[in-house]
């Protein structure tokens, strides 16, 4: 903080808001270890004149559009919480004295191979080796029942370490980063596909099926009635 702005807080009784000085890592739920899943939780926490967390609230937020139910997301929340507990902070400043404030902070929680720049080379047995995962790998074009709606792909293919293409019938490419979670069945009901473009937009998750090893049936997470068929192209390649 500059001289000139410090005189001027001082002078007019305005506070500086408190400030992280230290971070504690928080530690990632065990129910969700090994599935890849990874969110951000937003806090307002209140600070002592002594620099310790007083109160820590979550900010409101919605699980409409997020692959986790509340009840889920409530252990990521709680994990966060725990965190910032043993976080150190400096007060906030008011004519010279700490003094009580309010700060916002944000929590990271992801599963440390999810940081790899080849995830797939380092994540647990039960997601590389999955018949899920193994059977996705390749390159899968869009069946032409009806005009793809805007902004679903026409085509897609899945590389191994995690990455995606992503093609429009416009011509347009995408890429980035898939994450993938079931229960490592082809049978499962509740998979969830999530892509994670390079050039950022949003995470975009998908409910996946397989009618057959060559027929993948995508429906964009909590739309109703909306699905796109997609078939393999040259059936081996990549798997």
């Amino acid at each position: 903080m500059s001289a000139l702005l410090w005189v001027v807080l001082v002078a007019t009784g305005a506070a500086a808001a408190p400030a992280v000085v230290e971070r504690v890592e928080a530690e990632y739920p065990a129910w969700a270890r090994g599935t890849g899943l990874s969110t951000r939780v937003a806090l307002r926490v209140r600070v002592s004149a002594q620099g310790r967390p007083e109160r820590i609230v979550v900010e409101p937020y919605s699980t409409r559009d997020d692959v986790l139910t509340r009840p889920l997301r409530a252990s990521f929340d709680s994990a966060a919480i725990r965190a910032v507990r043993h976080w150190g902070f400096r007060p906030a400043m008011q004519a010279g004295r700490p003094v009580v404030g309010w700060i916002r902070v944000e929590v990271s929680l992801q599963e440390a191979w999810t940081r790899s720049a080849d995830p797939h080379a380092v994540m647990p047995d039960s997601l590389r080796s999955s018949e899920h995962w193994n059977a996705v790998m390749g390159e899968w074009w869009r069946v032409p029942i009806r005009r793809t709606p805007v902004g679903h792909p026409s085509a897609l293919q899945f590389r191994r370490g995690g990455w995606y293409l992503s093609r429009t019938a416009a011509g347009g490419e995408s890429r980035g980063r898939f994450e993938l979670s079931s229960n490592g069945s082809l049978d499962d009901p509740a998979a969830v596909l999530v892509l994670v473009p390079d050039a950022g937009g949003g995470r975009r998750h998908y409910l996946i099926h397989f009618a057959a090893r060559d027929t993948l049936i995508l429906s964009p997470w909590r739309t109703a009635g909306v699905c796109d068929t997609f078939v393999a192209t040259a059936r081996g390649t990549g798997r």
